[in-house]
């Protein structure tokens, strides 16, 4: 049985001093937590139905060194520590900062670090070689559940480690969490078979344009899934949305998967088959309003200076020009870099590059 005091203050050490207590507001399961404030805001909560997990979350932006002094001298009980980086800026400096303070102070509890929520594009470096065995990266991480959990949709991550090459991509996986190690994996293996169905028509990928790639990968997700009008309900206002608790018909996996899905799935799996190591097309999400007046979501391709639109939801092929409205980037790579800069024009991005030795 934990006593909260070596947990709030573990034995021979007074740092982090508490600022506010057990007032966190929470969106469920409240009543099990315990939550605490220290003088850094960053946030610590403890759910006592997860006895041997706490989770900490760094509004910062970093943590300094200090916090795996404070792990290591978590009562034993506590075996699993979750440590989650909450700042829009420099994402990936402080995770890097992290990662840094991780392999120098090595951690004695099993540490995860969930990076769903963490934007960052191609080009950027996660220096996560050399870390402790005991220290896992997770993009399936669910913070309600405080767990490494089955995850539905996409994140940067889920894009990023799509451009690793097989020693990359491998050494990679021996970081992840269970969970994200075999997300990582199936998304993998969808970009390869495709590559590969490529191969058997004889068709040399080399010498294709980015527009035929995107041709190929579009005729072939219309032939294979279709929209899934389960998945969706009209609202009062005669408007079409998902229905809840039908997540999985907008994750990439499960639309090929189940071979239905909503206009969110069918995007993301077209992107999935595009912009990756093999491909190397410049397919991003686009998101919007139809004639409906309905949230949705599409994709884009930047090559030659132009902009062409592929919507499997309505027909569109490689257009130039679409009737929805209020389009917007959701993906960070366009929306995080391109639109920052004002850059209308497609700039290719570097893919990541590390360093050899391990």
């Amino acid at each position: 049985m934990i006593v909260l005091e070596e947990l709030i203050h573990p034995k021979e050490s007074k740092l982090h001093s508490i600022k506010r207590y057990n007032n966190l507001p929470y969106k469920k399961g409240r009543n099990n937590r315990i939550c605490w404030l220290d003088n850094a805001d960053i946030r610590y909560v403890y759910d006592i139905t997860k006895d041997n997990t706490l989770y900490i979350q760094s509004p910062l932006g970093y943590y300094p060194d200090s916090i795996v002094e404070y792990i290591n001298k978590l009562p034993k009980e506590i075996k699993t520590v979750v440590l989650e980086l909450k700042s829009n800026n420099n994402e990936t400096a402080g995770l890097n900062m992290l990662f840094d303070t991780l392999r120098r102070n090595k951690p004695n509890k099993n540490v995860i670090i969930p990076i769903n929520n963490n934007k960052f594009g191609l080009e950027d470096r996660l220096e996560y070689y050399g870390l402790p065995k005991n220290v896992k990266i997770s993009n399936t991480f669910n913070n309600y559940t405080l767990e490494d959990d089955e995850y539905y949709g996409e994140n940067s991550f889920d894009w990023w480690v799509l451009h690793l090459n097989k020693f990359q991509f491998d050494y990679m996986l021996l970081h992840l969490t269970k969970e994200s190690a075999e997300r990582a994996k199936k998304m993998r293996t969808i970009a390869e078979e495709f590559r590969g169905n490529i191969y058997l028509s004889y068709r040399n990928i080399e010498s294709m344009t980015e527009l035929e790639k995107a041709n190929i990968a579009y005729d072939w997700l219309c032939r294979v899934t279709k929209y899934d009008n389960g998945s969706a309900i009209c609202n009062k206002d005669g408007i079409m949305v998902a229905k809840p608790n039908c997540e999985y018909a907008s994750d990439p996996i499960e639309t090929l998967n189940r071979r239905r899905g909503l206009c969110t799935g069918r995007s993301r799996l077209l992107k999935l088959l595009l912009n990756n190591r093999y491909m190397k097309v410049p397919c991003y999400l686009v998101e919007g309003k139809n004639a409906a007046g309905s949230n949705h979501e599409w994709v884009e391709i930047r090559v030659n200076d132009g902009i062409y639109y592929y919507d499997p939801s309505y027909g569109i092929r490689g257009e130039t020009n679409i009737t929805h409205e209020e389009i917007k980037h959701s993906d960070y790579e366009v929306s995080g870099d391109l639109s920052k800069y004002n850059q209308k024009e497609y700039r290719r991005t570097p893919y990541p590059t590390y360093r050899k030795s391990i």
